[in-house]
Parts: structure tokens; sequence; C-alpha cells
């Protein structure tokens, strides 16, 4: 009897000792993309002048779904200031989307000069950022975008 109970015991502790090490290295399977590695980084840059009557902060309104955990909270990109996202991508790695709206206001006038909404994404592979801006008054703003940033400037 007492080498039947030695025998379970033994067993169990072989079971625990393989499920502890399956957690730490990673292989333990879950649906936690961000334990699994798999996002992708994208960034917003802000290169605006913060000396000049052209300054911009770009304020974050909405932020949609799809961000890996823990998702990005509100947030402001001051001139000369950037901010990294993580999208979650798909169990395969090869898609995932999320996106954010700003607010472009100036500090100097201290009112909004237009609504910046941008969408960043992995398609088959590939990243993507894409932008959409409605202007509420003339301002000097324009974007350059490539596959995970899209930069702000006013020049």
């Amino acid at each position: 009897m007492k080498l039947g109970v030695i025998l379970v015991l033994f067993i169990l502790l072989v079971i625990v000792s393989r499920l502890s090490s399956a957690v730490e290295d990673g292989s333990l399977e879950d649906n936690n993309l961000t334990a699994q590695g798999k996002t992708k980084g994208f960034n917003v840059y802000n290169i605006t002048v913060e000396d000049t009557r052209f300054a911009l902060i770009l304020v974050s309104t909405v932020i949609s779904s799809g961000f890996a955990s823990p998702p990005p909270r509100a947030h402001t990109i001051g001139p000369d200031e950037d901010y990294h996202f993580e999208v979650a991508l798909n169990s395969t790695g090869a898609s995932g989307a999320a996106g954010v709206i700003y607010e472009v206001v100036n500090p100097v006038y201290q009112r909004a000069i237009g609504r910046l909404s941008v969408s960043m994404g992995v398609k088959l592979g590939t990243p993507s950022t894409t932008y959409n801006y409605t202007r509420y008054e003339f301002f000097p703003i324009n974007f350059n975008t490539g596959g995970t940033y899209i930069t702000v400037r006013n020049d």
C-alpha cells in the first residue's frame, strides 16, 4: 500500500513539474496573444515645432479595440513626441487591426483645428498605417505614412 501511495505522489509530482515548465517557457497554449508574442508595433510621431504658433498637440479621443493587452490609455502627443502602440494579431500572426482618433489642437490658439483618424493593421503579414484627416480650419499640416508609422508635420 505504501508503494502505491508513493507511486501516485511521484506521478503527480511529474505532472506538476511539466505544467510549471510549460508555463515558464510559453509552450502552454492559450488565447493570450501578447503572451505568445503575436503583436506588431506601430508609432505616431508628432514632429511639429514646439516654439512656434504652428505647434500641434494630438489628443486621443477614441481608442478602438484590437490593441494588445493592456490597451493604450487616453494620451496626448506633444510637439517632438511620439506614442507607441502594439496591435494584437491573430493566432497565425498574419492579420490584426486597431485604430485611434485624435483631436489636433493648436496650443497657442487653444482650439482644435482638425480630427485625425489613424488605422494600424497587418494583412497577410504586411503592416500598414492609413489615416483620414478632417480639417476644421486651415492650418499648415502634413502627414507621412509608412508600414508601421505616421508622422505629423507642420512644414
